[in-house]
């Protein structure tokens, strides 16, 4: 007979300040505030301003011209907070949000 040992890679670590994974609703006040700070803490330092990116899912490439650290000039798409502005190489700028980016070596 074969026994099995669930274990788990978590034990006896705790998680960073911050990162607290309670469940918030849409309807929280404070949801749009802790979605944007969940999203700062998770994607930090991955785009700088003058880095190259492409939009994921198309061939547009262009690059990173601002990321906004203010929670008041961030733009909002079905709860998903667009903070990465992008001027792509056509001249045309766009809002993203970091997950729809990827970074490049060249446009």
């Amino acid at each position: 007979m074969i026994s099995y040992k669930i274990v788990s890679r978590n034990e006896g670590k705790s998680l960073p300040k911050g990162t607290d994974r309670q469940i918030i609703l849409p309807t929280d006040p404070e949801f749009k505030e802790r979605v944007f700070q969940r999203s700062l803490q998770r994607y930090n330092n991955s785009f700088t301003k003058g880095d190259f990116a492409k939009v994921r899912g198309t061939s547009l490439r262009g690059t990173i011209i601002q990321v906004y650290q203010d929670f008041e000039l961030v733009q909002w798409d079905k709860n998903k907070p667009l903070y990465v502005e992008i001027e792509l190489i056509s001249g045309e700028r766009r809002i993203c949000h970091p997950q729809q980016l990827k970074r490049t070596t060249k446009l």
